[in-house]
């Protein structure tokens, strides 16, 4: 059995080593408190855990829920935010076999999971906050029952 804390920081390992952000962590900063030089940035987020267990019988059945939280800066007003988010939220799915990069086989952290997805709508805020932009990737991870 694989603990928590082992899932996660593999997760983070992957995703936060497969594109060139100048700042990356565990513990989720506001997207205000970054200096320019920080950026573009990466967190990873634990939100929730699900569980179930059939009559105390059989193994129980678990999922991680997570977010990933992209932030980008750019003070070129000819430039969209998303330009810079696309690719690098792509570069983090990618690290873990997701659309659009999609790879059938599932992600398991070499074995550590059943599978790692996307779990909902990827939300972007792009030019609400003038010089920086963000992406939220909900993820949830299922373990083997």
């Amino acid at each position: 059995m694989n603990s928590r804390e082992s899932i996660y920081s593999a997760l983070f390992g992957l995703a936060s080593a497969n594109a060139d952000f100048k700042t990356t962590g565990r513990r989720l900063k506001h997207i205000e408190e970054l200096d320019p030089s920080s950026f573009p940035a990466f967190f990873q987020v634990q939100v929730d855990e699900d569980w179930k267990q059939d009559n105390g019988q059989l193994p129980p059945v678990g999922q991680l829920h997570v977010e990933w939280w992209v932030y980008v800066y750019g003070t070129d007003e000819t430039q969209a935010h998303d330009i810079a988010l696309n690719g690098l939220v792509d570069s983090v799915l990618a690290s873990v076999g997701l659309p659009p990069n999609f790879n059938p086989d599932n992600q398991t952290i070499s074995g550590a999971v059943e599978s790692v997805r996307l779990s909902g709508k990827i939300e972007y805020a792009e030019g609400a906050m003038a010089d920086r932009a963000f992406a939220r990737v909900p993820l949830v991870i299922h373990l083997p029952g």
